[in-house]
């Protein structure tokens, strides 16, 4: 228990020494800057303007600002991705609808929850297929 509230007094010295630090470099008063402790997490005190998010296999990584639609994750090990291991969850299905080009007018299909193409997310999945397969050799 000791261990664990001496690394916890560390992180937080750690996070007020590099905010000084950056800081000075931007000569500005309050710089907006968020640090993670070890399960990926904000701490409770900061802003939460960037979070880092990964899948449970660790092969796909993001930052961002907002929530990542339960259907864009990793084709790999199948799970969203999440700011720590407890909050994986198994990937959903993508639900599309068409839209249509601006320019030429031909209709497309897009995911209306991560708003990606249907021929990305098929040259994703395709990808992870073929190094599965290349694995097994």
């Amino acid at each position: 228990m000791i261990i664990g509230l001496i690394k916890f007094e560390l992180i937080s010295y750690m996070n007020l020494v590099v905010k000084n630090i950056m800081s000075k470099i931007f000569n500005k008063k309050k710089l907006k800057i968020v640090l993670l402790n070890n399960y990926g997490t904000t701490s409770p005190t900061e802003e939460n303007l960037m979070i880092y998010y990964r899948c449970k296999c660790g092969e796909i990584q993001a930052w961002s600002s907002m929530s990542i639609p339960d259907c864009d994750g990793c084709y790999k090990c199948k799970t969203t991705l999440a700011p720590n291991p407890e909050l994986h969850k198994p990937l959903q299905k993508h639900e599309f609808i068409i839209k249509y080009n601006e320019d030429s007018g031909l209709p497309y299909k897009v995911c209306h929850r991560c708003w990606k193409k249907r021929e990305q997310i098929i040259k994703e999945i395709k990808e992870v297929l073929h190094e599965k397969s290349t694995d097994k050799t």
